[in-house]
C-alpha cells in the first residue's frame, strides 16, 4: 500500500544541527519479548475527506498526531500515546495546559512556537526529533511552553524506549502495556546509569543495538524524562495506586448491522477508561481495498470486496493489521449514531489534523470486510489501563491546585537516583474475552 500523505506545510520544520551530548538507559532483560513477539504489518489507510470534524482538535492540544511514515511502528505510537496519557493524568501538574498555553499554541504567527513546539518529521528520522526536542541552543530554541514540551519529550522518550525494546517493524501494543505495568522502572531502564555520549539507538550490521544503555534524546532531556517518570512512580506508591492492563477481544463477526457493531457495542470497561480521561489502544485488520472507504463521507458507497474476480481467477486481497488510539466515545442519541474519535500515527495531514470521527453507520468501512474469508476467525482488540487503589476502589485522578510542584525541570543528564521499591510478580490472569495484567 502507499504511505501516508505529505505533511501539512504549515508545520514544516527545517532541523538545525544538534549537540552530541546525550543520555538514557535501557535494560536488556526483556530480550525474550523481542524474540517471541507476534508481528503485525503496518496498514496505510488514506481517507480522502472527512465529513465531520472531531472534537478537541487543533494546535492547542497537548499532543498532536505523530507520524510513523513507512515504518511498522503503529503499535509503538499507539502504546506510547496511551502510556503518556496515563502519566499526564497521574501527575497533571507537569503537563496540563492552561488557557494561556493553548492560546500561544494556537497562534500560528509565532515562529518559535511553529518551529519548536511541534514534531512534524516521521518518527524514523531520529536526528530531526532530537533537533527539536534537544536543540543545540537548548535555552532559547526549545518549546517555550513548558508543559507542552514536557508532554512531547515524555511521549518520545516512551516511544523510543518501545522502539529500542521491541523494534519498529511490527508488534503488539498489549504486550508493551503489560511490560510497562509489570515494572515501570525496568521498562524505562531506570535502575542503571546511562552512557551519556553513546547513541542508544545505533545498530550494528546485524540490526542489534550497539549501546543498549546509551541516550535516546539527549543527556539533558533524558534526565528530565527520568525525573518525571520517577515522580509518576512516587505518586503510585504514595497513593497506593494499582495499575492493570485489560485486553478485550471483540470478534469481527459481531459486527452485524448499524445497531450492533464494535462502535455501538463498545465494551463497558472501555467506556469507563475513556470516561476517566484515559485513552484506549485499538488494533484491527483491514483489507487493502478498504483503505479509501474509511471516512463517513463515503457511506453508502459499497465497500470493495475482499476477493476480486479477475481474468486469471479469484484474487485474495491483502489483509493488514493496524493499531490506533481511541480518545473518545459518544453514545447514540435521538437519531444520531454512536461515534468513536480515533487518532492515527500518520501525521497531521491525515484525516482532520490526524484524527477521525467514525460513526456507527460506517462501522463496516473501517474494519475488515464481511466478504473476507478471515472474517469469522479474526478479532479486533481493545487494550487499556485500569487504575484502582489497593483496596480495589477506582482511583480518583488529581486535579490541579491540590498540590504545588514545579512546572519545568532542568537536568544535566547522567545519574538518576534509584528508587528501592520492590514489586511482586503476578502471573497474567486470563479470561475468555478479557485478559488482565496487574501491578502491585
Amino acid at each position: 500500500m502507499s504511505g501516508p500523505p505529505p505533511f501539512d506545510p504549515n508545520y514544516k520544520y527545517v532541523p538545525d544541527e544538534n549537540e552530541n551530548e546525550n543520555e538514557n538507559e535501557n535494560e536488556e532483560s526483556e530480550d525474550d519479548y523481542q524474540e517471541t513477539r507476534p508481528r503485525s504489518d503496518a496498514l496505510n489507510v488514506l481517507p480522502e475527506d472527512i465529513s465531520e470534524q472531531p472534537p478537541h482538535l487543533g494546535r492547542q492540544v497537548s499532543l498532536e498526531a505523530q507520524s510513523q511514515r513507512g515504518e511498522g511502528s503503529c503499535f509503538a505510537h499507539s502504546s506510547a500515546r496511551v502510556i503518556t496519557k496515563l502519566i499526564t493524568k497521574i501527575i497533571p501538574q507537569y503537563f496540563s495546559l492552561n488557557e494561556t498555553d493553548k492560546e500561544l499554541l494556537n497562534d500560528s504567527t509565532r515562529s518559535e512556537i511553529n518551529k519548536n513546539c511541534f514534531v512534524t518529521s516521521g518518527s524514523q528520522d531520529i536526528q530531526a526529533l532530537r533537533n527539536i526536542l534537544s536543540p543545540k541552543n537548548y535555552t532559547s530554541q526549545k518549546c517555550p511552553i513548558d508543559k507542552k514540551y514536557n508532554t512531547l519529550i515524555i511521549y518520545y522518550y516512551t516511544y523510543l524506549t518501545i522502539r529500542r525494546k521491541f523494534g519498529c517493524e511490527g508488534g503488539h501494543e498489549n504486550m508493551v502495556l503489560e511490560n510497562f505495568v509489570f515494572n515501570v522502572k525496568g521498562f524505562y531502564g531506570l535502575r542503571s546509569e546511562v552512557q551519556t555520549t553513546k547513541d542508544g539507538l545505533l545498530k550494528n550490521s546485524q540490526g542489534l543495538i550497539i549501546y543498549p544503555r546509551g541516550f535516546l534524546i539527549s543527556g539533558n532531556v533524558d534526565g528530565i524524562c527520568r525525573y518525571l517518570i520517577i515522580q509518576f512512580i512516587k505518586e503510585l506508591i504514595t497513593n497506593k495506586i494499582e495499575l492493570e492492563v485489560e485486553t478485550i477481544d471483540f470478534p469481527i463477526n459481531r459486527n452485524i448491522n448499524y445497531n450492533e457493531n464494535w462502535i455501538t457495542d463498545i465494551p463497558d470497561r472501555v467506556k469507563e477508561s475513556l470516561n476517566n480521561g484515559l485513552y484506549v489502544c485499538f488494533s484491527y485488520k483491514l483489507a487493502s481495498k478498504q483503505r479509501y472507504k474509511v471516512t463517513p463521507k463515503f457511506y453508502p458507497t459499497p465497500v470493495s470486496p475482499c476477493v476480486e474476480k479477475t481474468d486469471s481467477g479469484d484474487v485474495q486481497d491483502t489483509i493488514s493489521g493496524h493499531a490506533v488510539v481511541i480518545t473518545n466515545w459518544e453514545p447514540p442519541h435521538d437519531k444520531n449514531p454512536a461515534y468513536v474519535t480515533i487518532v492515527n500515527s500518520w501525521g497531521t495531514s491525515w484525516g482532520a489534523s490526524g484524527f477521525i470521527r467514525v460513526p456507527s453507520t460506517t462501522y463496516d468501512q473501517f474494519v475488515l470486510n464481511p466478504t473476507c474469508p478471515e472474517y469469522n476467525i479474526l478479532n479486533m482488540t481493545f487494550s487499556y489501563f485500569v487504575v484502582n487503589t489497593k483496596n480495589g476502589e477506582p482511583y480518583t485522578f488529581p486535579t490541579l491546585g491540590t498540590k504545588t510542584r514545579p512546572r519545568f525541570i532542568e537536568s544535566k543528564g547522567g545519574k538518576t537516583k534509584k528508587n528501592k521499591r520492590k514489586t511482586k510478580k503476578n502471573k497474567n490472569k486470563r479470561k475468555t474475552k478479557r485478559r488482565k495484567t496487574r501491578r502491585h
